[in-house]
């Protein structure tokens, strides 16, 4: 037997729910959107840097912020808005810059008279 390989190309299949909160959704992107703007996802580079630094420095709010950026990357994949590669991307960018951020938080800290 072979493995059953599904390789998707194109627009999503219809499995997301139509309603008016995705009406209102696609009235905003359709606009006011910022065009072109998808790769990499900012909403997830934003989620994940702020994940980063609320684990270091407050880890229950951190778990939170973890799952809130979960959320953000299937939502924004389910709904249709970005390709999962946006999603990846985003991350990476989210990871890079938190790392920046946590490291000139660690020596501003160590720096004499730091508040």
């Amino acid at each position: 037997p072979t493995p059953l390989l599904v390789i998707q190309t194109g627009t999503p299949p219809k499995i997301r729910p139509e309603g008016p909160i995705r009406a209102l959704t696609l009235f905003i992107l359709e606009n006011g959107s910022s065009r072109g703007a998808a790769f990499p996802s900012s909403h997830m580079a934003m989620t994940v840097c702020q994940a980063m630094v609320q684990l270091r420095y407050q880890p229950p709010i951190g778990i939170l912020v973890t799952l809130i950026s979960v959320g953000v990357g299937v939502g924004a994949v389910y709904g249709g808005f970005h390709y999962a590669i946006d999603m990846l991307a985003g991350a990476v960018v989210g990871l890079v810059v938190g790392g920046i951020t946590l490291t000139y938080i660690r020596r501003s800290d160590s720096l004499p008279g730091a508040v």
